[in-house]
Formats: structure tokens, sequence, C-alpha cells
């Protein structure tokens, strides 16, 4: 299904971490989403792969019309969307954060 999309709209008000916008960035596809939890962070830092808005309609239509009235600007963000998912968010990536984390607090307190 997501193969099959130019663009991966996430307009809640209030979500933690999308699962679905994680799905839609490993799957090669730039999102527009509004500023709910981790959004800025996983779309618009370099390698920037998606559109962050407000979530008024006139914002989400406007970061719609942006990304569909460009080709290239779907190409680029849709590499990087792939690139950013496995390595912010990739298997590898959380498993090594989630052993960090458990030695680092298993480590002997002063």
């Amino acid at each position: 299904m997501l193969a099959a999309l130019d663009v991966f709209g996430v307009t809640s008000d209030q979500e933690g971490m999308s699962n679905a916008m994680l799905e839609a960035l490993a799957a090669g596809v730039p999102v527009i989403s509004t500023a709910v939890s981790g959004a800025r962070e996983a779309l618009t830092r370099e390698p920037v792969c998606g559109i962050v808005v407000d979530t008024s309609a006139e914002a989400i239509a406007a970061g719609i019309r942006e990304m569909m009235g460009s080709d290239e600007l779907r190409g680029t963000m849709g590499h990087a969307a792939a690139r950013v998912a496995d390595e912010r968010y990739g298997s590898d990536r959380m498993t090594d954060a989630w052993e960090s984390l458990l030695i680092a607090g298993a480590a002997p307190q002063s």
C-alpha cells in the first residue's frame, strides 16, 4: 500500500511518535505531518524527508500542494526518508540504543 503513495500525511493534533509515519519513511515515502511528538526531529533534520505544518486545514493543504508540485522534491525526500528510517529508527539502531541504556542502568552506582 505504501509503495503506491506519492506522499504520506499525518494530520493528528495529538499523538506520540507515529509508527505509521516511520513505516512510510521506511518505504521511501516523504511525509507531511503536523508537529506531533517527534515529527519535527524525524522529518526536518538533515537529511530532510518531510514537511511539518500546523494543524489547520489550510496549512496541511499547502504542504500537500508544495510536495505534489515538485517531482524532484518528492524524489529527494523519498530517498532521504528510507535513509532516515534505517539510520535513526532501524532495528540495528534501536537495539544498540536499548543495549546502551540497559548496560548503563546495570552499572554499579557510586
